[in-house]
């Protein structure tokens, strides 16, 4: 079957299994395509033994760049192409130029588009990946346009870091008090407020012009919050606190301001948390590349766990983009955001490395390339991956929605960006991750054959 292969079809034969003394199939046929997703039709339902007579061939068309015209011109020049086909029965030699003497292909620009035609539903069964596989050891064949979708992406990913880190060094980057050290006053009050008059009321009764206000939502008491930070390394005292709550009570007497608390972190201190932070997000990077090192063993684990964490780096680097982006101050959500995404993202890439192992044992290295196993895992576990983090960012949506509706930034400042994160660890996943993988399964094995 072709599509169980990784390749397009317009034709797909498959058997079932019926106890059935006299089944309908015309009625099977009515109820099967009404269940079918779109895209896939039901022409003919019938015995098996009418297998071979429906199908003779299976055709295909694979895309290469243009140099791989040159690599299909030697092939047609060969007088013989010997190579092993694996099967149930045993291995056996077959002669790819009594099935394939000459290998029709067109140029577009700069495309190649190769065509076969090769036995299929007969006694001999050829898989396209004979060939092609036989065009890569030989003639050094450059990757099909998976291969070129690979390099676009990676290249995506690297433009997008690096406007990231310009967009750090143009806007900067701002730690909140937690990090740098100062004062952290929390305030409750009631109905509704306007941040920037408090802010210029708070900065003259405080004396300080640097201070950043942030509202949310007290959870035990349901009472809405006020939180003011005061980067630096002076601290506030009760006085100055008493003096704030006369200055925003006066001018806003409806709003009804009290104190909930005052922090005040020394720099040291603020450093020591960043320091802390940044360990906790590492030390997580390093037990997931020693999880999956460890679980996925026996189809180059490691390898696969540093891809995975180059991919997990990606997803990060968007995370704190948003932060930037926003002008938000890194603190606690930033490092709550960044550790979710781990443990999100690495989700997804267990799903496909599992499906990749559960494929390898099935087809085996001789039956299926690296690059097709790699693609047929994705396209099997693509829906679930897709269905799943649409879900999730549609909750996330929500949540985002109402946090600007009851102007709830401590939450808004945890949602948002993890959102973007969740949708660059789809795409982390199955356009960063496994590419890169494959990539350098097939480096490496290019470098031992030379």
């Amino acid at each position: 079957c072709p599509l169980s292969l990784g390749q397009e079809s317009e034709c797909e034969c498959v058997d079932v299994k019926t106890e059935a003394e006299n089944p309908d199939f015309a009625q099977w046929q009515t109820e099967l395509n009404a269940i079918m997703p779109t895209g896939i039709r039901i022409t003919h339902v019938g015995p098996v033994q009418m297998k071979a007579d429906l199908i003779a061939f299976a055709c295909y068309q694979i895309t290469y760049p243009a140099a791989a015209a040159a690599v299909l011109e030697q092939y047609n020049a060969l007088e013989s192409a010997p190579v092993e086909k694996h099967s149930k029965k045993g291995k056996k030699i077959v002669e790819l130029k009594d099935h394939i003497p000459q290998v029709e292909y067109t140029t577009a620009g700069d495309r190649v588009c190769m065509e076969l035609c090769l036995p299929a539903a007969q006694e001999l069964n050829l898989n396209p990946s004979l060939l092609t596989g036989f065009l890569e050891e030989k003639f050094g064949l450059p990757a099909a346009s998976a291969g070129i979708l690979r390099k676009r992406f990676l290249t995506i990913s690297t433009c997008l870091m690096a406007a990231i880190v310009l967009c750090a060094v143009v806007f900067g980057v701002h730690l909140d008090t937690e990090f740098t050290g100062g004062a952290m006053i929390t305030l409750s009050y009631q109905g509704e407020i306007s941040t920037s008059e408090v802010q210029k009321t708070a900065s003259t009764a405080l004396e300080n012009n640097g201070l950043t206000l942030q509202t949310g939502e007290n959870v035990a008491t349901g009472d809405q919050t006020l939180k003011i930070s005061m980067p630096g390394t002076e601290t506030v005292t009760t006085e100055q606190v008493e003096n704030l709550l006369d200055s925003l009570n006066e001018n806003y007497p409806d709003n009804q301001f009290a104190q909930l608390s005052l922090s005040n972190v020394s720099a040291a201190m603020g450093t020591k948390f960043l320091q802390k932070s940044l360990v906790a997000v590492v030390f997580a990077l390093v037990l997931i590349l020693l999880y999956i090192a460890l679980r996925f063993k026996n189809i180059g684990g490691l390898t696969g766990g540093m891809m995975a964490v180059l991919a997990l780096v990606n997803d990060l680097m968007v995370v704190f983009g948003t932060f930037v982006l926003l002008r938000t101050a890194l603190d606690g959500n930033f490092i709550a955001a960044m550790l979710t995404i781990l443990g999100y993202s690495i989700n997804d890439t267990v799903v496909i490395y599992d499906r990749i192992r559960e494929n390898s044992a099935l087809y085996g290295k001789k039956q299926m390339s690296l690059a097709e196993l790699v693609n047929l895992s994705v396209n099997q576990s693509f829906a679930r991956s897709l269905m799943t983090s649409i879900t999730t960012c549609l909750a996330l949506g929500v949540v985002c929605v109402v946090s600007v509706i009851y102007r709830l930034d401590s939450i808004y400042s945890f949602a948002f960006p993890l959102l973007f994160g969740m949708v660059s660890g789809v795409y982390s996943t199955i356009c960063i991750a496994t590419p890169l993988w494959v990539d350098w399964k097939n480096k490496k094995k290019a470098a031992k054959k030379a």
